[in-house]
């Protein structure tokens, strides 16, 4: 789905405010994770997952009310924010006769505060994490094939590696947040990591080693860091478990 435009944030935002709430903001999300797994040499799992949703939060002082929802129809955030309304009614008609101190125009505060419709101004800031390689547009085929290059290099780098499980995360998360004091911002969070697990077997004795980096980029990533180096790490630990000495300590029970 797509975010919700700036007019129907303004008018959901007034709504808020036309209550005893001080502050509204909301908050919408949508998020896509891909996580593909693949046990020496062949991929055993593929998912996709996609979470969307709008969460609306008034506050009253300190004190504040939350709630959600997955769906973009107009009728259902309405009834929600009525809802959110609602709950301040009581505590808001006191608070209401706290407030109400005449201003220069003779109308009282909460008066002047609830006929104002709320105009929201987009925030721009600098891109500190751009994406090169976006995995949403990189087929398949070419994924599993960096964790085929992780996979070989572990089994490659001895020959007490009998088995490797390589795991490839990747998620995207668009954002947009805006607020009743007129603020509306968006953002989109991109990382991946790459898991890998080797296993290591002499005689009777079987170790496992594991490298897991990651970082807030798009598949470009691993032009640094490659996956032959992420396999090669993790059959080497994995190795070195092999001659380990067991802590003084023991076994944890």
């Amino acid at each position: 789905r797509s975010m919700l435009d700036k007019k129907q944030l303004e008018r959901y935002l007034s709504l808020c405010m036309d209550s005893a709430a001080d502050f509204a903001e909301i908050y919408e999300e949508l998020e896509t994770k891909e996580t593909i797994v693949m046990l020496s040499g062949k991929v055993e799992e593929v998912n996709d997952a996609v979470t969307s949703g709008i969460g609306i939060r008034l506050y009253q002082g300190v004190q504040s009310v939350y709630a959600y929802t997955n769906s973009t129809e107009d009728e259902k955030i309405i009834s929600l924010i009525n809802d959110l309304r609602e709950a301040f009614e009581e505590t808001g008609d006191k608070a209401s006769e706290q407030r109400s101190v005449e201003n220069s125009e003779g109308l009282a505060d909460n008066q002047c505060r609830r006929s104002a419709q709320i105009r929201l101004e987009r925030v721009e800031y600098e891109n500190r994490h751009p994406v090169r390689i976006d995995f949403t547009q990189v087929p398949l085929t070419e994924k599993t094939s960096l964790l085929t290059r992780a996979t070989d290099a572990a089994m490659a780098a001895d020959e007490r590696i009998v088995k490797v499980q390589a795991t490839l995360l990747n998620v995207k998360q668009i954002v947009q947040i805006s607020n009743s004091e007129g603020r509306l911002i968006g953002d989109t969070r991109v990382r991946t990591r790459m898991m890998a697990e080797a296993f290591a077997k002499e005689g009777s004795n079987l170790q496992s080693g594991g490298d897991r980096p990651g970082a807030g980029m798009g598949l470009e990533f691993f032009e640094e860091t490659t996956p032959e180096s992420i396999g090669k790490e993790a059959a080497r630990v994995a190795i070195v478990n092999l001659s380990a000495r067991d802590c003084p300590s023991g076994k944890m029970p």
